[in-house]
């Protein structure tokens, strides 16, 4: 199965958990790991003050994680 970016205008996750983003900060793409959280609508993130940050203003595509390798 082939892993493609779905855009957040185009769609938004329909569960909840970690997946991988991408987002704009200061001009530069960055992909990350998030947490989405459906009943808030909302991808999080935790900064190191351990303080729940909201970046649905930067996200600008998501996908689910891949599968870990097989050992």
């Amino acid at each position: 199965m082939k892993n493609e970016w779905i855009s957040v205008k185009e769609r938004l996750p329909d569960f909840e958990g970690r997946l991988l983003v991408c987002y704009t900060m200061k001009l530069t793409q960055v992909i990350d790991a998030m947490l989405y959280h459906k009943k808030e609508n909302g991808f999080w993130i935790y900064s190191h003050e351990m303080k729940k940050l909201s970046w649905n203003d930067y996200v600008t595509h998501w996908m689910p994680l891949p599968e870990p390798p097989k050992s």
